[in-house]
């Protein structure tokens, strides 16, 4: 079974005027500074039809601002192919490869979870795709014993990369892989048996219902950032509850608990 193919990507043509933090992170205040000073930021897109009076009307304005966008070429289309990713900041450099995890290998358990997932979330991220078919975040997922694909990832890094760019303290610098590194890193991919997922898990089970709802497996791919097990740095965490809920349940530790970074 194959894991894994090349994915065709829409690319900002000056990210730094339309890359955001994680949607939730933002304050009303923020949000409004933000769309103030970058008013095509992806904020714009992620804000349209807010005023619709249902979900689906508003996913669809979503998918309608996002097609404006690409016609107003602040987002170029590029075809199917594999990329290199580099993320550099204070924490740490991590290079992986940005692929598409097909959703027959998701449901076929080739992509290993390490935490539950809230049913009600997933379906709701998975009708967002079914209406608006945006993918703005891959998931992360952690291979091992791949050597082939590890001198790849460090061979592409030695070339001309697309112009990089910062957001929020990162350097993140991207390079396409030639018809050479692509047919090279399509075979190093088929000695991946499975990979371990790191951080997604609902965009994951997301992927799996939509394509459940479209009936179309084969053709459905999960936007990943496959990266080196040994980059990942785990850190403890635990979950605190200010008072015991009625009913325990993983739906109240998300509601009502906070997560909190056991010091070292």
């Amino acid at each position: 079974m194959a894991l894994f193919g090349p994915i065709p990507l829409y690319l900002p043509k000056t990210p730094e005027a339309l890359v955001i933090q994680a949607y939730a992170s933002y304050s009303k205040e923020k949000r409004a500074a933000d769309l103030q000073l970058r008013p095509h930021s992806f904020l714009s897109i992620l804000r349209a039809g807010t005023e619709a009076n249902t979900q689906q009307a508003q996913w669809q304005h979503i998918a309608e601002a996002f097609q404006a966008a690409c016609n107003a070429k602040r987002f170029v289309a590029h075809p199917a192919n594999y990329w290199v990713l580099r993320r550099k900041s204070k924490r740490g450099v991590f290079t992986g490869l940005i692929t598409g995890m097909t959703a027959i290998a998701v449901k076929a358990g080739k992509l290993r979870p390490h935490e539950a997932t809230l049913s009600d979330r997933a379906a709701t991220l998975g009708g967002y795709l079914t209406a608006v078919k945006i993918q703005a975040e891959p998931v992360v997922a952690a291979f091992s014993s791949t050597p082939a694909l590890q001198d790849l990832l460090e061979e592409v890094t030695h070339h001309l990369p697309l112009p990089e760019f910062s957001y929020d303290a990162v350097t993140y610098t991207l390079w396409p892989l030639n018809a050479r590194q692509s047919a090279a890193c399509h075979h190093a991919l088929a000695a991946i048996d499975h990979c371990d997922l790191v951080d997604g898990h609902h965009r994951a089970e997301a992927v799996i219902h939509y394509s459940n709802q479209t009936g179309n497996s084969s053709n459905t791919q999960l936007l990943t950032l496959l990266v080196p097990a040994e980059q990942i740095q785990s850190e403890s965490f635990f979950w605190s509850l200010p008072q015991l809920p009625t009913e325990i349940s993983l739906e109240a530790f998300y509601r009502f608990g906070s997560l909190n970074r056991i010091p070292h």
